[in-house]
């Protein structure tokens, strides 16, 4: 049911915080997501039909992702701390500028990769998106 897979998906963040270990969160997310998408109100559902035909979203969904697929995203030491690249690029841009529209928010986390790393991080949204529009979580 739906309330398994929320369930099932809380638990798996929790264990992954508590023990770090990626194969059990990723195993439990798979099973949570398997339960939301078969309730009733998950995978059959007229949204979900709607969604599947217009290759959109109405829901307000942008991913950030740390390169292109044919890349690699790269493991980094920062600071003296273990980090994702792109992770840290996006903090670092977040806390230099809080005003700042998605465009340059996306140039500047390329920026503060270029030269060091290869890859090169992206942008996607469920539905079109406005990239002058002010950055907001």
């Amino acid at each position: 049911s739906k309330n398994e897979g929320i369930v099932t998906l809380v638990g798996a963040g929790t264990r992954f915080l508590l023990d770090g270990n990626k194969k059990k969160a990723i195993t439990s997310i798979k099973e949570g997501m398997k339960h939301l998408m078969s309730s009733t109100s998950g995978g059959n559902s007229a949204a979900r039909e709607k969604t599947i035909k217009t290759r959109s979203t109405e829901a307000d969904v942008i991913q950030f992702s740390g390169c292109r697929d044919s890349q690699t995203s790269a493991d980094a030491q920062i600071g003296g701390e273990a980090t994702g690249a792109m992770s840290y690029a996006l903090i670092t841009s977040l806390k230099k500028s809080k005003n700042q529209n998605y465009t340059h928010l996306l140039k500047e986390m390329r920026t503060l990769l270029n030269g060091k790393y290869t890859q090169i991080p992206c942008m996607s949204a469920g539905r079109k998106l406005v990239l002058d529009d002010s950055f907001a979580i």
